[in-house]
């Protein structure tokens, strides 16, 4: 009896820290997006003139963004609920998902004045579920960011090398210790 009593409030441990774990990872998807948004109807707001092309722009990310919250929390359910989820793939060209990931991101480099350049092929297309790719890419690029002191420099660039595609984000910060 002691036994099963000991199993049972170890599974009930377990299940308590996936839902930490799945809550904190839920809270570290849903930052970026919401951050550009609200960046963005910020520049709206305050901005004293905004020309007919900035305010379609801006709109436009905070549409993208708004959907993709959607969709990534959505994913995310699905994914706590059944214990899997179905991915999405299409075909994107990679050189305008790298600008949409640097245009929903200049808020928070221009809080933390720090400057992403950016770069990709032009006419590479790839297949990809494209919220969770763009996932990816705000966390590696938030990682940066949060290692790099203001002024300084984020580099996310594509490119081929012997054949292969890479995605390569590189800063300037402090860098991982090495027993992390």
């Amino acid at each position: 009896m002691a036994d099963a009593v000991e199993k049972n409030i170890d599974s009930l441990e377990q299940v308590a820290e996936e839902r930490k774990t799945f809550i904190a990872n839920l809270a570290h998807e849903m930052k970026t997006p919401l951050t550009s948004i609200l960046g963005f109807a910020d520049i709206l707001r305050i901005k004293r003139v905004v020309t007919d092309k900035e305010r379609q722009e801006y709109a436009n990310i905070i549409v993208d963004e708004t959907k993709r919250l959607r969709s990534l929390s959505s994913k995310l359910m699905e994914l706590i609920t059944v214990g899997s989820t179905k991915l999405d793939y299409q075909k994107v060209l990679l050189h305008d998902l790298l600008y949409d990931v640097y245009m929903a991101l200049q808020p928070v480099l221009d809080n933390n004045s720090i400057t992403l350049y950016w770069d990709a092929p032009e006419d590479v297309m790839i297949e990809v579920d494209l919220e969770l790719f763009k996932s990816l890419l705000y966390n590696l690029v938030d990682n940066s960011v949060k290692a790099s002191q203001p002024g300084q420099e984020i580099y996310m660039i594509a490119g081929f090398k012997k054949r292969q595609l890479f995605i390569s984000v590189k800063d300037q910060g402090m860098g991982i210790p090495e027993k992390e």
